[in-house]
């Protein structure tokens, strides 16, 4: 045979080869994503450290209790199941038709067409009211405009506070001879700053304080409560 068709057949043959390959690993990949989006696939729970407020910024809402105490976890390394090619057809074909009862709406039972008549009870007993459970939706949460203020307040009383010290410890005074000499008072200087500071500190205090009622609201306005089942 010819060199060049030899060599013409060779090159097709595993261009082709490689389109089969790569249809087969895109097959494939479909089919785990649908098989770990249907919730077929096994993982692993990576427990986190972390306090009720740092899971909801992080998007966590599941936990597991031990020892009393909410241990938040996420699932890694998702894995899809092994499934036969009978099974994956026949989830395919469950998704499809679950996916066609959606979309057109699964035709109304018999009974329930025609409901049959109840009588009234004369005076209905009050229930118990429903269990519910309670579900934060995941958000990040805001700044508050208070504590953004009071942080730059507790800066600026900070420098000033030097500033100022300094500039009221300089005191004048006059000598025996009549000459006004500048001295250093560093208890002034000392008192000043203590003030300063505290003052500083005391609007730094209130900034925590208003950051963490902002937090809170916006956990509670991202609060879901549902009836438990």
């Amino acid at each position: 045979m010819n060199p060049s068709v030899v060599e013409f057949l060779d090159k097709t043959r595993g261009e082709i080869q490689r389109v089969h390959e790569e249809e087969a690993r895109r097959k494939q990949q479909e089919k785990e994503d649908l098989l770990i989006s249907l919730g077929l696939f096994t993982a692993d729970k990576e427990y986190l450290s972390i306090d009720p407020v740092a899971a909801r910024r992080m998007g966590l809402t599941d936990f597991d209790m031990v020892d009393g105490v909410a241990k938040y976890y996420r699932m890694t390394g998702k894995k899809a199941v092994d499934v036969t090619d009978e099974e994956y057809a026949e989830i395919l074909k469950v998704v499809e038709e679950k996916k066609r009862l959606t979309t057109d709406g699964a035709p109304e039972p018999e009974s329930a067409a025609k409901p049959a008549a109840t009588p009234v009870p004369a005076a209905a007993a009050p229930s118990a009211p429903e269990p519910c459970e309670y579900e934060a939706r995941p958000a990040q949460s805001s700044t508050s405009r208070a504590a953004t203020f009071l942080n730059a307040l507790a800066i600026i009383l900070w420098i000033s506070g030097v500033i100022v010290s300094i500039l009221t410890a300089r005191v004048p005074q006059i000598d025996y001879r009549g000459n006004v000499e500048t001295k250093f008072q560093f208890s002034t200087f000392l008192a000043s700053l203590v003030l300063y500071g505290a003052a500083g500190a005391f609007a730094l205090c209130m900034a925590e304080l208003m950051q963490n009622v902002q937090n809170i609201s916006d956990f509670l306005s991202h609060l879901k409560i549902t009836p438990r089942k």
